[in-house]
């Protein structure tokens, strides 16, 4: 009984292929028997826009428009194909807009969204409740099944679209670093110069080794204190892709900072009783480990962390893609035991249950 808890279309999604109809029809085919749906959920400001959403006029009105068309058409296909696969119906969050959760003294803070707003509108209006309230109200209002808590930008800046936006996340990182630090730790960065723009910033990170290499690092720390912070004020009910922040960066090494901002998230993240998943668009990517990578699994499984499964399709070639290369790295990791989402058709809401025939499925793909 293969299953995945993470998965888009092209047809709510503009990076992705086909309908959402046929990508369900795909995963029927590949013997599925329960699957999340989980389109992104909308972004609400012009600067959040993705550049084939810019390029085809679209702007936040329009995501949030997808969004609703999104849940009927889940809540439709669960319905129709009831009978031949267990349907969720959820959403991937987003962490954005991040001065918006903090207080003038620069403390996490939460904001609840009345619940009779409606939340749509709400979300579009800049000076409304927090992020992470937007998100716990969608999942409220939509009466959907499930959140697959994630991240895809760092201050605001995608870090999973290319190496050129990769970039400039790395180049915000050193601009802040540049602001809080002193004259002197200033110097050693930058040679002595006093960096005029956000260009010349890139550049000298480009020239200069050790800034490059402490950027990085900086990156890797705020990737993981903003998804711990997601995590924390939303509850997902599992975390995606947990060290996404390594696709352009495989091979970054897990400096004691990087070690130690991991080890706070993965604990908020076990106090909100999360799922982890084992996320294989890694592997589909290049990269030597589903996400999370070797290390990082193994020490979530050290502090009593349950796995859940994702192969994060955006198309119907993409249902259980690499899931053939999973069972060698669960024994290398030591992992015994999967989990699975089912909603409670009598109670409401949804069970965590055991799946205990994952190994056998495995061994027969």
């Amino acid at each position: 009984m293969p299953f995945s808890l993470h998965s888009h279309s092209g047809q709510f999604c503009k990076h992705g292929e086909k309908t959402l109809e046929e990508c369900v029809l795909a995963s029927i085919k590949a013997g599925f028997k329960v699957l999340g749906l989980s389109e992104h959920m909308p972004r609400f400001h012009e600067s959040e826009m993705y550049p084939e959403e810019v390029e085809l006029d679209m702007g936040p009105k329009d995501l949030c428009t997808q969004f609703e068309e999104y849940v009927a058409e889940g809540r439709r296909l669960q319905k129709k194909y009831k009978d031949s696969i267990h349907i969720l119906v959820g959403f991937e969050s987003e962490r954005l807009c991040v001065d918006c959760n903090k207080n003038a003294n620069g403390k996490q803070v939460d904001q609840d969204i009345n619940k009779d707003d409606d939340p749509l509108e709400t979300a579009l209006n800049e000076c409304g409740a927090s992020f992470s309230a937007k998100i716990r109200q969608l999942k409220t209002v939509y009466d959907l099944d499930f959140v697959v808590g994630a991240i895809h930008h760092v201050d605001g800046v995608p870090i999973d679209f290319d190496e050129d936006t990769y970039l400039l996340a790395l180049k915000k990182c050193e601009r802040k670093r540049e602001s809080d630090a002193s004259s002197k730790r200033h110097h050693h960065i930058c040679g002595g110069k006093e960096t005029q723009n956000s260009e010349e910033t890139l550049v000298l990170l480009q020239q200069n080794k050790d800034a490059l290499e402490e950027a990085t690092e900086e990156l890797f720390v705020r990737y993981f204190q903003q998804l711990g912070d997601l995590v924390e004020l939303c509850k997902p009910d599992v975390v995606g892709h947990f060290d996404l922040i390594r696709l352009f960066r495989p091979l970054q090494p897990l400096t004691p900072r990087i070690w130690e901002s991991i080890r706070v998230c993965v604990g908020k993240c076990m106090a909100a009783n999360c799922l982890f998943e084992i996320n294989t668009s890694g592997l589909r990517k290049g990269l030597h480990d589903p996400y999370p990578q070797r290390d990082i699994t193994k020490f979530i499984l050290e502090q009593g962390g349950r796995f859940t499964l994702g192969d994060d399709a955006h198309k119907p070639v993409h249902v259980a893609i690499c899931y053939e290369k999973l069972l060698d790295f669960f024994d290398v990791v030591g992992l015994k035991k999967l989990f699975v989402l089912m909603r409670n058709e009598q109670a409401g809401g949804v069970d965590v249950k055991e799946f205990k025939e994952w190994r056998q499925w495995l061994e027969n793909l």
